[in-house]
């Protein structure tokens, strides 16, 4: 999840090989530097760009924390491509991408802001919470987020009068 406002996105992009696998050499190296600068704190959150890409990812560390961001890297297809071993990384208010990665194939993305918006274009914004509803809508119908409850027991009686089910 994004860890507050003002902080830069990253996307480190490890290339993929016609075998469909990632080039292991860059991936190797990207570790070590994230690893790094972890351990300093110029990294502060990071997530791997699983289904969905970039677009995804951004959404779900932004809902972490409630915190929106504002993507300047511009809308393409690349945004929603699963891309292996890719990491997406929010890096503390001040640091230099260029010095920090500068080895390594990155993409700016956007930046973290205070808001609970998120800003995919210029002038166009969508609510979180409204990104979140229809997230969960989703999802509903196979792990409800409303409780289904049964009419004949809805207390909490039933607890405390010590009776077992007959369906175990």
């Amino acid at each position: 999840a994004f860890e507050k406002g003002n902080q830069t996105i990253v996307a480190l992009e490890v290339p993929i090989l016609p075998s469909g696998e990632p080039h292991w050499e860059t991936l190797t190296a990207m570790w070590q530097i994230v690893h790094a600068h972890q351990s300093t704190g110029a990294i502060r959150s990071a997530s791997t760009i699983g289904e969905g890409g970039i677009a995804a990812n951004m959404t779900k560390m932004a809902l972490g924390n409630r915190i929106g961001f504002e993507i300047t890297a511009g809308i393409s297809d690349s945004l929603f491509i699963r891309q292996h071993g890719s990491l997406l990384v929010e890096i503390r208010e001040g640091e230099d991408p260029e010095a920090l990665f500068g080895s390594l194939p990155y993409r700016v993305m956007g930046k973290a802001r205070g808001t609970t918006s998120v800003g995919i274009a210029p002038g166009v914004k969508m609510d979180l919470s409204t990104l979140q509803a229809k997230w969960e809508q989703t999802l509903d119908r196979v792990f409800p987020i409303t409780p289904v409850h049964s009419p004949e027991r809805t207390d909490a009686s039933v607890f405390a009068s010590g009776e077992r089910s007959d369906d175990r």
